[in-house]
């Protein structure tokens, strides 16, 4: 970690902090990933004194950081799991959107638009929500058990063209680009040197579904 980057991580009760008047826990090191595609933030650390009682899993778990232009939060979660080594405690956390992969629900809806059915399952998994893109109309749509809700959730961004991640305040969002690519034009000989189209002969020829 760079000396000029200020830091404060709170662990439950316990702080960890550049600031050497709030600091109570020693930090060997720190680790913050934010993904797209619904992978969710996770913030693993390296505490020092490994005889010191450990974090609980399950206790919320906030990370800010200063460059100079005043803290920002780059990670809200809780407590994972804590391994003790020789020279620490590893701490591994995960993000809200976690939750969504360890939900299973069943649910129906009519006449709704997509955002309808993304906030509802949001909120089943205990995910504060973010910026939601309303998304098209759904007539109907089901919620199955099988394969669990955030591959449903991302099978909607995927219909939708959108993105589903969290931010550093932990909060979920499913948007679409604020705006079209540019256009690009290329010519053949000039930018295209070789072009190849090919027909694909369909999977299944035909499909039958049967309403109950």
């Amino acid at each position: 970690m760079s000396a000029a980057l200020a830091y404060r991580i709170e662990i439950g009760p316990m702080t960890a902090s550049s600031d050497p008047a709030e600091n109570g826990r020693q930090l060997l090191s720190l680790l913050v990933r934010l993904g797209m595609n619904g992978t969710g933030g996770v913030c693993e650390l390296l505490l020092g004194d490994p005889e010191t009682p450990a974090p609980p899993a399950g206790s919320p778990l906030r990370v800010e950081l200063d460059a100079g232009e005043g803290p920002q939060t780059v990670f809200s979660g809780t407590v994972d799991t804590v391994r003790i080594e020789t020279c620490g405690q590893h701490v591994t956390a995960y993000d809200d959107l976690h939750k969504l992969a360890c939900l299973e629900i069943e649910a129906s809806y009519e006449d709704i638009d997509v955002d309808f059915v993304v906030k509802d399952v949001l909120q089943r998994a205990g995910v504060a929500s973010g910026r939601i893109t309303q998304g098209f109309h759904l007539p109907s749509y089901l919620l199955t058990r099988s394969p669990g809700a955030l591959r449903q959730v991302l099978e909607l961004a995927d219909w939708c063209g959108a993105d589903l991640f969290s931010d550093g305040d932990g909060k979920a969002h499913f948007v679409t680009p604020a705006e079209s690519g540019k256009a690009h034009d290329f010519d053949l000989t000039a930018d295209v040197l070789q072009f190849e189209v090919q027909q694909t002969a369909p999977v299944h020829d035909s499909v039958e579904v049967f309403g109950e």
